[in-house]
């Protein structure tokens, strides 16, 4: 008669822990989720967030700066310096 009521707690008590483990798992797994759609989000609106125009000045821009640095290896290589 007590081994079964130390059994039954002992099995009451394990029952606890598995349905606490499950549920820590569960809301882990919710962060996770959660984590990742956003991530997801940021990476996409980061993407369209630039209209045509603004596309158009950064292309630009960043010719300008691979033309001033072929000019400055270019005069590199000739003996001259530019500021």
């Amino acid at each position: 008669m007590l081994f079964e009521i130390a059994h039954n707690r002992k099995r009451k008590v394990e029952i606890m822990l598995d349905k606490i483990a499950m549920i820590t798992l569960l809301i882990i797994m919710i962060i996770f989720f959660l984590a990742v759609v956003f991530t997801y989000l940021i990476i996409l609106g980061a993407d369209k967030s630039e209209t045509a125009e603004e596309k158009e000045i950064e292309d630009q821009e960043q010719m300008e700066y691979l033309k001033k640095c072929r000019d400055e290896r270019k005069g590199k290589h000739n003996g001259k310096k530019y500021n």
